[in-house]
């Protein structure tokens, strides 16, 4: 190793150690710490992110990056890779004043802390105001980022998702649109009953987290390496690869949401666990968000949701929850998991639905970057889209604009990465699938599944941006062909349409 690498690694160590600690201070406030306490840890997030900011845009780290960049063509593809991701993102962040930089995490932390305030209240004007100033502190950032292609949005999309624009998402919706509602449509029309009422028979917490356990368990999470917590809304966040925290919510009346959401959260922690740590310093880390989607996505639907899967758990979750399931049979309750029905919820959507609730997203996101909205409107536009696109009236905030944490978290410009990950997986699967066999899915499959995407997808990192890392999968380019044809012939099957 030459001595301008050294000189990096040493330096990008010191920034990696601020991130770590900054990490566990926002994964604490999200779980385990006091509410009342969220004013001493926006301050020692402030303090964190100040000397976090002044080193990773120093003068001196920038001199670290020129002199990479002067020895570019002596370096393997890991390293220049390394090279050009730090170079983008300091130049980026470059451009945002500290000061600025230091009151939006104080501010970030501040409106976490009421939105979780509002939901638990269900009232959406506690979360408002600061809701409001956080979207007008994003947008004086994006001033400053500048445009990508003509639009602030697609700097904020770019970050996500490596050379994502509007346009891009705008024909990959349509498609899903075009595709999608004649299916809903002939489903709804279907003369198939799936019985469903025993979804909403009481399960305790106690018993749901045996099951949360037992799902992490068998997908193929390393609970030796990782941690199962509860917060408002379920996330995942890696201090190491050693290190991965998974989190769920308990809703006494509705089992399957632990049980999905651990299974798309575990699909997130695996892939962050099986990372090649062999790979330099952030070329280590995960490719894109729309990968990192696709990863919980395969595991939560393509996987959890198969009937395979479900013949192979149903029988310990019958014994885990008991008596809950004890009149219900496999076949009831594998077409009631998969029961297509509009809804207010995302996390807890159909399949076939799903992406519409990202659809909505994704449009009022663009109205806000164009600052065709404020805060105080977006409560009814959510409203209108929701009965327009899914035919539901949103009853409370709660299920509502308030549902998700992502806006309350600084996170613009994340939710297309949902729908763009459910696409991914479903052309991960179908070349999954030509080497693995679902058939006869028990836990040796699971492993090989593993191991398959560890091979394919994880070793890789962020060495390749996304469309690159699917096409050297099978010499094929990105087709959400696949995703659709994946859901018309499950569903078809299901509806007997």
């Amino acid at each position: 190793m030459d001595n301008n690498l050294k000189r990096y690694f040493a330096y990008r160590n010191r920034l990696d150690t601020y991130l770590y600690a900054m990490r566990v201070i926002t994964i604490e406030g999200e779980t385990i710490a006091p509410k009342k306490a969220y004013q001493e840890r926006g301050e020692a997030l402030s303090v964190l992110n100040n000397e976090y900011l002044a080193l990773s845009l120093s003068d001196e780290f920038n001199d670290i990056i020129k002199n990479l960049e002067k020895n570019y063509d002596k370096y393997d593809e890991k390293i220049k890779r390394l090279i050009k991701l730090e170079r983008k993102k300091y130049d980026l962040e470059k451009k945002v004043p500290i000061n600025l930089q230091n009151k939006y995490v104080n501010l970030v932390n501040e409106t976490q802390h009421f939105w979780h305030t509002a939901k638990e209240k269900d009232d959406y004007s506690i979360f408002e105001p600061y809701f409001d100033k956080l979207i007008n502190k994003t947008l004086e950032i994006a001033t400053y980022y500048g445009k990508t292609n003509g639009s602030y949005y697609n700097t904020f999309l770019d970050m996500y998702e490596e050379g994502i624009t509007t346009e891009i998402l705008d024909s990959f919706f349509n498609n899903l649109k075009e595709n999608l509602v004649p299916l809903i449509k002939r489903i709804s029309e279907s003369n198939i009953t799936i019985r469903d009422d025993f979804l909403n028979r009481k399960v305790s917490k106690k018993k749901q987290m045996k099951v949360a356990d037992y799902i992490l368990k068998t997908i193929g999470f390393d609970l030796s390496r990782g941690l199962l917590q509860e917060s408002m809304h379920p996330f995942t966040d890696q201090l190491s690869k050693n290190d991965v925290r998974v989190t769920t919510h308990i809703y006494e009346d509705n089992f399957i949401s632990n049980i999905y959401s651990c299974a798309h959260e575990g699909g997130h922690g695996i892939y962050e666990q099986n990372l090649n740590s062999k790979l330099p310093s952030i070329v280590k880390d995960a490719c894109s968000m729309s990968i990192h989607e696709s990863q919980s996505r395969l595991y939560e639907n393509i996987i959890a949701r198969s009937y395979e899967f479900t013949k192979l758990t149903y029988p310990k979750i019958q014994k885990l929850v008991k008596p809950v399931l004890d009149d219900v049979s496999l076949d009831e309750y594998y077409k009631a998991i998969n029961k297509v029905s509009p809804s207010l919820i995302r996390t807890e959507a159909d399949e076939v639905t799903y992406c519409l609730h990202v659809l909505i997203r994704y449009e009022i996101e663009k109205m806000i970057f164009n600052r065709e909205i404020t805060a105080k409107d977006i409560p009814s536009i959510w409203n209108q889209k929701y009965q327009e696109y899914l035919g539901v009236t949103v009853t409370s905030d709660k299920v509502g604009v308030l549902q998700d944490s992502h806006w309350a978290g600084g996170a613009f410009g994340y939710f297309f990465s949902y729908a763009l990950g459910n696409a991914y997986s479903g052309q991960i699967a179908h070349y999954l699938t030509q080497e693995i066999n679902f058939e006869n899915l028990n836990n040796n499959t699971l492993k090989s599944i593993k191991k398959w995407l560890i091979k394919n997808i994880y070793q890789y990192g962020s060495l390749y941006p996304s469309k690159e890392l699917i096409k050297n999968i099978n010499n094929e380019e990105f087709n959400s062909k696949y995703y659709i044809d994946y859901l018309i012939n499950k569903y078809k099957k299901i509806y007997n349409l």
